[in-house]
């Protein structure tokens, strides 16, 4: 498994690496003499470091591209995320002329993000309410997020109103109910509770049909 020096693969492709679909091009990357790079004794090694980075520092985070973009429902490409992945959107760079005006406005990422308490939500008298509640919640602060110092992040939340809706708590309410982490009875409530919470927010978060008709 090599790795790439980033400068030579947007020297050759006159793109950004990021925009370089990594298992497409693979194989080409690894012949083409111009492209620096170094491959590690075995992959484990690189994971091992990986690793160990990871605990001194807490980073970097990982981020699986092909299984993210063959998820994807959007047109267009998803090639980062933010710092702890829990953002993955389709985004466009911005252009810039000489004196770094806008020549063509991208489209960045907008974080819209909530969560909700897996035990409280538990103790809703109405579950389907509550989804619903922060679902619409997440979608006003979206539909009120101007960000007008930084153009590309606004055209990108006025394209896509991305929101994120999380869930904490989850070891709280296993203890609480007695249910051993990752036993059989906590994968089966954690599948189920995640379903149901998907379920009403897509329902919920059906906007773009209402507002068109």
């Amino acid at each position: 498994m090599a790795l790439f020096s980033p400068y030579d693969v947007e020297r050759v492709y006159g793109k950004p690496f990021a925009d370089v679909a990594i298992s497409e091009h693979y194989d080409e990357l690894v012949a083409d003499e111009r492209i620096r790079k170094k491959i590690p004794q075995t992959p484990v090694d690189f994971f091992q470091r990986l690793a160990e980075i990871q605990f001194e520092s807490g980073y970097p985070y990982i981020m699986y591209e092909d299984t993210v973009n063959r998820a994807n429902p959007i047109a267009g490409r998803i090639n980062m995320s933010n710092l702890c992945s829990e953002i993955l959107q389709v985004n466009s760079a911005s252009e810039y002329d000489e004196n770094l005006d806008y020549a063509r406005t991208g489209h960045d990422i907008s974080c819209n993000l909530g969560s909700l308490n897996i035990a409280h939500t538990m103790d809703s008298p109405d579950f389907a309410r509550t989804v619903e509640t922060a679902v619409r919640g997440l979608t006003a602060v979206s539909d009120m997020s101007h960000i007008r110092s930084v153009p590309s992040i606004e055209a990108g939340n006025a394209a896509s109103h991305a929101i994120g809706l999380g869930q904490m708590n989850l070891h709280g309410y296993l203890a609480r109910e007695g249910i051993a982490y990752g036993s059989p009875e906590a994968l089966d409530f954690t599948n189920l509770y995640f379903y149901t919470i998907t379920w009403h927010a897509l329902r919920t978060s059906d906007v773009a049909g209402a507002r068109t008709r």
